[in-house]
């Protein structure tokens, strides 16, 4: 189960409802119970917004979302489906060289394309990677993404900076790490050079790229976001650091599902 938290959005009946206290002390109970849990929150919806009767508390998207994901959670109680990811138990992909225009940079990903993929049809998904960088992990990711009928590709944030690091010492690996989420412009800049190779890439349609980051790289699809880039359609954000984030700027143009654990 995931826990989606969302801004905090309190119901015009009652100003402290839903409050981030409130959540926090919900959770706690949660944990104490010892069962799984998952929380959804939406942004700038109000209380009721499932009840199609009251026109100014509906809100038909997220009453169609929220609505899907009960049915799934009521089929997976009930055995009726299985919410396991298929893990490919082979890669289907290739390394892709590719350059930061920005400051030309050298980048080294990892793409994997569907075999019935039709000329700039297909959309992609952009892969952020996690501390250790591209490895098998990513890999397998977009091989995952290819069954589903989409374009991964395994994006490089660290360049040749990865070559002058020992990977297995921590405090180097977290130099470079820590490098990249202070440094917030070319973080994003970085996802940007991603964007752009998967979008010229001939099998992918353009107007349809989503970006999905784990860990640091989920730090940095938020600071995407935060950033007002506008790009990529969506992002998703698994276990990403949510401390270091970019000040907003003038407008968020992507939607975002951020899944963090509860302990995390």
């Amino acid at each position: 189960y995931r826990n989606l938290p969302h801004i905090p959005c309190p119901s015009p009946y009652n100003p402290q409802q839903d409050s981030t206290a409130d959540i926090k002390a919900m959770e706690t109970a949660f944990n104490n119970g010892g069962k799984l849990w998952e929380i959804a929150r939406y942004s700038d919806v109000e209380h009721g917004f499932t009840n199609f009767l009251s026109p100014t508390r509906y809100n038909e998207y997220v009453d169609g979302r929220s609505w899907s994901s009960c049915i799934a959670f009521i089929q997976e109680v009930f055995e009726e489906i299985q919410l396991a990811p298929s893990i490919p138990a082979e890669l289907s992909g290739n390394d892709v060289n590719y350059t930061d225009p920005s400051d030309g940079s050298a980048l080294f990903g990892y793409v994997s394309v569907p075999a019935d993929a039709m000329e700039g049809t297909t959309p992609a998904v952009v892969i952020i990677h996690n501390a250790d960088g591209i490895d098998d992990y990513e890999k397998t990711r977009a091989a995952m993404l290819n069954e589903m009928g989409y374009v991964g590709f395994a994006a490089d944030i660290y360049g040749p900076m990865k070559d002058e690091v020992d990977m297995s010492n921590r405090t180097q690996l977290f130099g470079m790490l820590n490098f990249y989420r202070d440094d917030i412009d070319l973080f994003v800049q970085r996802i940007n050079a991603a964007v752009m190779e998967a979008a010229n890439h001939p099998m992918v349609d353009p107007d349809k790229i989503a970006i999905i980051g784990y860990c640091f790289g989920g730090t940095g699809v938020i600071n995407y976001a935060m950033t007002g880039e506008s790009d990529a359609r969506a992002i998703v954000s698994f276990h990403g650091g949510l401390s270091k984030r970019a000040p907003l700027g003038d407008k968020i143009h992507v939607k975002m599902m951020i899944a963090s654990g509860g302990e995390d």
